[in-house]
């Protein structure tokens, strides 16, 4: 910690994985029905765009690998603890 601020990168891990487990857990939302459902249709060219999900996994994975998020977000504790140790 330079300057005795936070880093930027682990608050946004942080708060992502927070949101993401309130998302996934709310029954009947418009949130979780975008990530549950699949896009029809073509692609554009070129490289895929990064999606809110897939940053999602990365931070899933650097804390633990083979961890499905979708699984662990459904019990609260868990994914609390989950994104504690991505805090620390």
């Amino acid at each position: 910690m330079q300057f005795q601020r936070p880093d930027i990168i682990k608050e946004i891990t942080k708060r992502r994985l927070m949101w993401g487990g309130h998302a996934w857990r709310k029954q009947g939302s418009l949130v979780r029905l975008v990530i549950e459902e699949e896009p029809i249709g073509k692609r554009p060219l070129g490289r895929p765009r990064l999606r809110w999900e897939d940053c999602v996994k990365k931070d899933v994975k650097s804390i633990g690998p083979g961890i499905r998020w979708r699984e662990v977000a459904e019990d609260r504790d868990r994914w609390q603890d989950l994104f504690v140790a991505a805090w620390s």
